[in-house]
């Protein structure tokens, strides 16, 4: 698990990566709900967030998400002033 603050983007960055059984991610056969409940639930929490999966049948999964945060002066790091 991976998690950082891009401050210069205003996003969350946020990487979980496994070495389990991995699945063929262009297989549109798949029944399940789990990749599109991560792409709603991400679309609720932030507008314009990516969501990209990588994944190799028997190597793992990587997913990664990036959020974005609302850009809030308040929070900026303040400038550094020249020593005079």
């Amino acid at each position: 698990l991976m998690a950082r603050f891009d401050e210069d983007n205003c996003a969350v960055m946020i990487a979980v990566q496994d070495d389990g059984r991995g699945f063929n991610v262009t297989d549109t056969a798949r029944t399940g709900r789990g990749i599109s409940n991560m792409r709603r639930r991400m679309g609720m929490i932030s507008t314009g967030g990516e969501l990209a999966i990588e994944s190799v049948p028997g190597k793992g999964t990587i997913v990664r998400l990036k959020l974005r945060v609302p850009k809030n002066e308040a929070y900026a790091t303040p400038a550094r002033e020249n020593a005079a």
